[in-house]
């Protein structure tokens, strides 16, 4: 059966662990709550874009920094899991929705958890990019691009040092992995106002 998501692929030589109607059904799962939650079409693209290139759309993937442990489909290390789990459960409509707090330890490794988890940390990154003036803005790429910088970097990273640093790093100039989260961001963003205009909205 035909999917929105068929078009969102894998990162080159990956997928392994996830099927492609493994992938499409997270996909929608994360839709759907990122919606529920109030977040535009460009923000839900910009969070699949996200998974795609961090985990693979794999809940449980793992990766190593020097000094942290990555982990799940946002790839948070331990302290910036915290950060967020603590923004979710804090949020003035947490309570007004009768949402239940989400605890550190047990919701790393739920997938219910990481969605609910990411969605507002999604919103917050992308709202922080926004408030770089125009002028600041790393030449060459697109605030999408921008967002991600501060999402790997952390929200309080400046433009510059995102500009001059991880956009230059072989993680993000290794063959395809930017094109590849240009294009799922664009792709996603494409089948949601596909969606949208035909009245589908979750």
């Amino acid at each position: 059966m035909a999917s929105w998501w068929d078009n969102i692929g894998f990162k080159k030589g990956a997928g392994g662990n996830v099927t492609q109607d493994q992938k499409n059904s997270l996909i929608e799962q994360a839709v759907s709550t990122w919606s529920r939650m109030g977040l535009t079409d460009d923000q839900i693209a910009f969070g699949i874009g996200i998974m795609g290139i961090e985990s693979e759309f794999y809940p449980q993937a793992k990766g190593t920094t020097k000094n942290s442990v990555e982990y799940g489909l946002g790839q948070f290390t331990k302290r910036t899991w915290g950060d967020a789990v603590n923004h979710y459960n804090k949020r003035p409509e947490h309570e007004a929705l009768h949402e239940r707090d989400i605890d550190p330890v047990k919701g790393r490794d739920d997938l219910d958890s990481q969605l609910a988890v990411m969605g507002p940390w999604i919103r917050k990154t992308w709202e922080r990019a926004g408030t770089v003036p125009m002028n600041r803005r790393p030449t060459g790429y697109s605030f999408d691009e921008l967002a991600y910088g501060k999402w790997h970097e952390g929200q309080s990273k400046p433009p510059e040092d995102i500009a001059t640093g991880f956009f230059h790093t072989h993680r993000y100039q290794a063959p395809g992995m930017r094109d590849y989260f240009r294009e799922t961001v664009d792709r996603a963003r494409q089948a949601l106002r596909m969606r949208r205009s035909k009245g589908i909205y979750e």
